[in-house]
């Protein structure tokens, strides 16, 4: 989804733009890394996602 705000919207700020969301845009990921075995931190679900 970010990515494809960021090919077809052009943000003007886009680091700012990820910032605000990522939580949100990676909350499925926090769910999958769980079903996977793992107990992820906010931190690990972070640097995962990039």
């Amino acid at each position: 989804l970010f990515t494809t705000l960021l090919l077809f919207c052009e943000p003007t700020r886009p680091a700012n733009l990820w910032m605000e969301f990522w939580h949100h845009i990676c909350d499925d990921l926090s769910r999958w890394l769980q079903t996977m075995g793992h107990n992820p931190t906010e931190e690990d679900v972070y640097n995962y996602s990039l």
